[in-house]
């Protein structure tokens, strides 16, 4: 009888503690399963994340991009769009590169590029004929409009409104010289031909009027008389009283 006890109780013992291991292992097989979910989950999440970056860094480079034109001695000229960071430098090698007859001792290689930015490579010849040698006088534009630059020949970029000012400086430059003499002859401002400065000497005439007479007259032609001032905004009876005895046309 006790044999049997002993017995079953052995194998009690034995059972309690298959009983026990299998729960221990099962506890520890779920930890574990979670654990790895868990960390896939988060790979996952990172990836995701990682996706996106890119995604939207590659869309803030196509926003970045810029078109910019290159002409003259460069194997391939034309209109090429580039990287925002992007420098001479890469656009000529985007171009194929320089010819033979290629001079950039005027250009600075490294200066950086901007959106809708003209490029022009002389070759040495046109380099000695337009005497283009300093750095200031670099082929680089950044506008649109391309003159032509009296001083030193090169080709450069000027917006609408700074053509306009250079006609108009022009036309102003050109009868500095008769001002001056007119001035000098009879002491009298001559509103055809004064500058600013000069119509700003007459009484209560400032900057903001002086510039009107200015407009006018580069608008209209030259004036036909003194009493025709009256016409220019800013400037009525009383105030062409106060000058009439100090202009002339």
């Amino acid at each position: 009888m006790n044999k049997l006890k002993d017995l079953l109780d052995y194998y009690f013992n034995i059972i309690c503690l298959c009983i026990l291991i299998f729960l221990v292992t099962g506890i520890i097989t779920l930890i574990y399963r979670d654990y790895k979910n868990h960390k896939n989950s988060k790979s996952i999440i990172e990836t995701k994340e990682v996706l996106n970056d890119i995604s939207n860094n590659n869309e803030e480079n196509e926003e970045f991009k810029i078109k910019v034109d290159i002409k003259g001695a460069v194997k391939k000229p034309g209109v090429y769009e580039m990287d925002n960071n992007s420098n001479v430098s890469d656009l000529i090698n985007i171009a194929g590169g320089l010819k033979k007859t290629a001079d950039t001792s005027n250009i600075n290689l490294s200066k950086r590029l901007s959106d809708q930015m003209v490029v022009k490579i002389f070759t040495k010849n046109e380099l000695l004929s337009k005497n283009i040698t300093e750095e200031n006088n670099e082929c680089i534009c950044d506008k649109v409009i391309i003159n032509e630059c009296n001083e030193s020949n090169a080709s450069i970029i000027l917006n609408e409104n700074n053509n306009n000012n250079s006609n108009n400086s022009s036309n102003n430059n050109s009868n500095n010289d008769q001002t001056s003499k007119d001035t000098k002859d009879n002491g009298l401002i001559s509103i055809n031909t004064a500058t600013k400065e000069e119509l700003m000497t007459l009484n209560s005439i400032g900057e903001s009027k002086a510039n009107a007479i200015i407009e006018y007259r580069n608008n209209n032609g030259k004036f036909k008389t003194i009493d025709e001032i009256k016409n220019v905004s800013g400037i009525g009876e009383a105030l062409f009283e106060k000058i009439k005895s100090n202009i002339t046309i």
